[in-house]
Parts: C-alpha cells; structure tokens; sequence
C-alpha cells in the first residue's frame, strides 16, 4: 500500500500542481475581469464533473471486490461504464447548452462563445473519470496515478498554447476542452492496456491455462447482474448526488464572488482559490487510494481512520505553511498585484483542507453504501450560499469567511454521521 500510494501521490500532486499551474499563467496574461471570467467557468466545469466521478465510483466499488482471475466480468462492467460515461456526457452536454445564456449573463461575460468550451468538455472528461474509477477498482495505482498527471499536463498546456495564440477567455476554454479530449483518449489507452496485461497467457504449448469461471462464483455473478447499462446510469446517478454537493461545495465561492465582488476583486478571489483547491485536490488521492478498501468490510474501519489522519496532517502542514509565507506564495503565483491577499491566503487554504477532509468522508459513506455524508454536504452547500448571500459578500475575506463557517460545520456533522452508519458493522 505504501508503494501504491507513493505512485499515486506522485502522479496525483504532480497533476494538481500542473492543473494549477493553469490559473498561475494566465494570471500573468489576462486582465483580472478576464481571469475572473475563466476561473467561473472552470468553476462551473467542475461541477458537471459531477456524473463523470459518481461513474468513477460505481466503477471502483464494483471491480474492487472481483478476483484477478475474473477477466470477462471486469471487461463487462468496463464496456458497460464507457458506454454510459459517453451517453451520460452527452446529456450533460446538451443541458449546460440549454443553459448557456443565462449563465453567461450570471456570470457577466460578453457572449456565449466561452461558456461552449465547457460543453465541449463535457463528455471526455465524463470518460476519463469513469475510465479512472475502471482503474482505481483494480488498484492499478500508477495508471490512476498517469491519468490524473495527464489531466494537469493537459490543462497546463491549454494555458500555454493559450497565451501563446494571444487568446482571450474564449480561446483559453476552447484549448482547455481539446485538452480534455486527448485526456480521454490516452486513458482509454491505459485501460486497454491493463485490461490486456490481466488476461490469461498461454503456456508453451499454446494453450490457455485452467482458470475459474469468473462468472460462476456468487460475487461475480450479482456484479455482472447489476452492471448492465441502465443499473450503471441510475448507481452513478445515485453515487452522483453526494459527489455533486460536494463539487458545488466547492465551487460556489468563486462563483459568488464572480457574481457580487467587483471584476478586479473577482480575479483577486480566484488567485486566493488557487490556496484553497491545491489543499483540496492536493490530499485528493488518499480518498481514491483507500477508497477499494473502504468498499471492503474486513478493511473499512482502518482504511477510513488512516485516510482521515493522512488527510489531516497533510493539511495542517498547508494551513502553517500559508500562514507564514502567505504574502510571498500568493506574489510568486499571481503577481505582485495580489500581494494584499497574503494575510487571508491561510484561510483560503484551511477551508481546502475541510474540503479534503469531507471528501473522505463522503468517499468513506458511499463505500459502506449510504448517502448521509451527502446530504450533509447539501446542507452545507445551502448555508455557505445563504451566508454569503446575506452577508458575507463585502469583500475577498467575507466570502472566503462565511465558507469557512460552513465547511467548519459539515466536518463536525460527516463525522456524526459516518461514526453512526458504521457502527452496526464497524466503529471508527
């Protein structure tokens, strides 16, 4: 495990820091209306990846339990997951397209044309996840681990060609939507080669070696039962409805404050963000590492108290960090111009760390198939939006201020909640 995790931390943080690094270049060639305006709509993207990582998880729980041996089953779900991930893309696809005017108008943006990178986006990202959840379910770690690094050199290079062609914000969204194709298709590539390198080889006489039948055991069977297309749509759907909470949960500040602070204070706030999503998405693979052990009985109660401690130290070591070197981090990644944001870069960052620390939990609920954490998530989601809505929305440390208080509050209650759902199996 510790091996894996490594892989996967590499690949992982290194995928995080070049994701970021997105937002770290166009500081620097966008005009801070014009920053603002792409950190909404990545903002946004991220929560239609809300479908891709509830297949993710489907995907993950079902082939976790399946031995090494049960080939046709792991290729049935893996078809069946792609497929879905394709159809259930072009839905959210076609959605945010209905949309696409009055959030542009909610957003302040000159037309539709960027809001249509984010549509475009919609059904490889959906894919990749889906794809990665195929991948994490067998514990191929260095693969998720590739995938995720391919997801930040992807967006990385969108900046760069980016700024390059001298692009605006609608050229910066159509080169982060091809971005996300090649992102696809390279990890359907990874799959398939994994999948090869599981299959029965032959011996020296070319024949195929004795192997169970994979369908005849009681587990494989009830999987391969319930991965048809339509039970994976409806199990993502159903997986999808914590995992949205969240990604809103995550998402929202940025677009409040896009909507109530001035244009110049909304890029500033998106610099701030870059705090807070790296102490989010930075921890993000030990939920992923430990979520197939989660999905375990014999193995819930320890994986869920060694993600919960990694995760939390992980962060404290970000919150101290931030709180001491504030003013020169937040100058090295966005520019001088922001350096007034220092002070409040540590509250940025210790409200990604609650972020990182419910995603543990929701990860750790759904495992033991419930959906309490998630609610919670929704609740907290609402109160975050009625602080800053009635409050909290007079500057850059207001909004950042009232989502602490409700990350602060989720926290506390996900605990409650995964304490009390475990216990007739398993206390933490």
């Amino acid at each position: 495990m510790k091996r894996a995790g490594s892989v996967l931390f590499m690949g992982s943080m290194g995928g995080s820091l070049l994701a970021y690094l997105f937002f770290v270049i166009l500081a620097r060639a966008l005009q801070p209306g014009g920053l603002g305006a792409v950190g909404a709509l990545v903002n946004v993207f991220a929560i239609t990846m809300v479908p891709g990582l509830g297949l993710q998880l489907v995907a993950a729980r079902r082939i976790a339990p399946l031995a090494d041996d049960e080939h046709a089953v792991r290729r049935h779900v893996a078809r069946t997951t792609v497929f879905a991930a394709l159809l259930v893309g072009a839905v959210v696809a076609v959605v945010l397209a209905g949309v696409s005017a009055p959030l542009a108008d909610a957003l302040h943006l000159d037309s539709l044309a960027p809001v249509l990178g984010v549509v475009g986006s919609a059904v490889p990202m959906t894919v990749t996840y889906a794809v990665i959840g195929l991948l994490q379910g067998q514990e191929r770690f260095a693969r998720v681990g590739a995938a995720y690094l391919g997801i930040g050199v992807a967006r990385a290079g969108s900046a760069v060609l980016a700024v390059v062609t001298s692009s605006g914000p609608t050229g910066v969204m159509a080169w982060f939507a091809a971005g996300w194709f090649a992102v696809a298709l390279a990890s359907l590539g990874l799959l398939r080669t994994a999948d090869g390198a599981s299959a029965p080889t032959h011996d020296s006489a070319g024949t195929t070696p004795e192997v169970n039948d994979p369908w005849s055991t009681p587990g494989a069977a009830v999987i391969a039962a319930d991965a048809g297309l339509t039970k994976t749509i409806r199990a993502g759907l159903v997986a999808a409805v914590p995992m949205s909470g969240l990604l809103i949960l995550t998402s929202m500040d940025l677009l409040l404050a896009r909507h109530f602070l001035s244009r110049a204070d909304s890029g500033a706030y998106t610099v701030g963000t870059l705090f807070e999503k790296v102490a989010f998405w930075g921890p993000s693979f030990i939920a992923t590492l430990y979520y197939p052990a989660m999905s375990r009985p014999s193995d819930r109660r320890n994986a869920i108290r060694r993600a919960l401690t990694v995760t939390i130290a992980i962060g404290a070591v970000g919150i101290a960090l931030a709180a001491l070197l504030g003013t020169p981090l937040v100058t090295l990644v966005g520019g001088s111009e922001f350096s007034w944001l220092g002070p409040t870069a540590w509250i940025f960052t210790a409200v990604g760390v609650g972020f990182a620390v419910a995603q543990v939990l929701v990860y750790a609920d759904l495992a033991g198939g419930h959906h309490g954490v998630g609610y919670a998530v929704w609740l907290a989601a609402a109160t975050a939006a009625a602080l800053v809505w009635t409050t909290g929305h007079h500057s850059t440390t207001a909004v950042i201020t009232s989502m602490g208080l409700a990350v602060a509050g989720l926290v506390l209650l996900a605990l409650v909640i995964v304490r009390w759902s475990a216990r007739s199996r398993s206390t933490l």
